[in-house]
């Protein structure tokens, strides 16, 4: 047995002997018991519980925060897709944590949206340069060779 985690609006030390007894009579080992009372969170494996509700600890939410400031400091689309699709991932995983129902999975799924469409939008704009600029060179290049053609019929041999 790795972690075991009782909760409840009060339990006694009784409780907690009966347990421990449980767990020696199996040939087993408790050790590291621990208790926390009030309305702070308690971490299982990386994830707080509060009450009925999960949250991640506060160096995701400080993770997040970066992420977002990088993703809205991107200028060039490559920028942007690169910080979009590791928040996309930070984000997500929050998500899968707290629940896609609760009003906190809720708002990160518009979050998400949201990313997404600024995404797809720098995406499209930078698509629309490139082939502009394909457009520009292209048209260089016609003149360049029309330019030389005339040139060459104004030369006498």
């Amino acid at each position: 047995m790795d972690d075991l985690t009782i909760s409840g609006p009060q339990i006694s030390g009784e409780f907690r002997s009966d347990v421990r007894s449980i767990v020696a009579q199996s040939g087993l080992r408790s050790h590291k018991l621990r208790s926390q009372t009030g309305n702070r969170p308690v971490f299982i494996t990386g994830v707080g519980v509060v009450g009925a509700n999960l949250i991640v600890p506060n160096r995701i939410e400080l993770r997040s925060k970066e992420l977002w400031a990088e993703f809205l400091a991107s200028q060039t689309f490559e920028e942007v897709d690169s910080s979009a699709t590791r928040l996309l991932s930070h984000l997500g995983g929050i998500k899968a944590i707290v629940g896609s129902s609760t009003t906190r999975g809720q708002k990160l799924s518009s979050e998400m949206n949201s990313i997404r469409q600024k995404r797809e939008k720098a995406r499209r704009l930078h698509e629309a340069e490139v082939a502009e600029q394909r457009s520009q060179s292209t048209q260089s290049s016609r003149t360049l060779d029309g330019a030389t053609e005339i040139e060459q019929e104004e030369i006498p041999f």
